[in-house]
C-alpha cells in the first residue's frame, strides 16, 4: 500500500516537532537511567511510538503550540521563569522590593538592626 504524502499547513511542521519531541525525551530518560554508560543512541520511530514517547511529545507539543497562541509562557518558558525567580534573591543580593515604589524590603543585610 503506498502512503500517502503530508499535505497541509499545521499538521506537517506539528508532527516534526512532535517526533523531535518524543527522541527528546527519550535521550533524557536514557540519561536519567544510564548513568555513565549513556551513549545518545537515537530511538526508531517504532521504539518511541511502543514506548509511549510519541504520545507524551505530541501532548507537550500541542500544549506549548495552544500556549504560545494564547500568549502564555509554554513550558520551556515557565521553567526559564522559575529558575530565574528561585535566582533573583541570590542575584539581587538578599533585598527584593515587596512592591514597585513602596520602598520596603525583603531580607536582611549585615549591621541591620532586630
Amino acid at each position: 500500500m503506498r502512503k500517502r504524502k503530508c499535505t497541509g499547513r499545521f499538521w506537517p511542521p506539528v508532527r516534526a516537532m512532535i517526533w523531535e519531541k518524543a527522541q527528546q525525551l527519550f535521550q533524557e530518560e536514557q540519561a536519567t537511567t544510564m548513568g555513565t554508560d549513556f551513549k545518545g543512541i537515537t530511538a526508531t520511530r517504532q521504539e518511541l511510538w511502543e514506548g509511549g514517547y510519541f504520545y507524551q511529545a505530541k501532548l507537550i507539543v500541542l500544549r506549548d503550540l495552544w500556549l504560545q497562541k494564547k500568549g502564555l509562557p509554554t513550558s520551556e518558558e515557565e521553567a526559564y521563569i522559575h529558575l530565574f525567580l528561585l535566582n533573583l534573591p541570590r542575584l539581587a543580593g538578599g533585598r527584593i522590593p515587596l512592591a514597585p515604589g513602596s520602598g520596603v524590603q525583603r531580607g536582611r543585610q549585615k549591621g541591620d538592626e532586630k
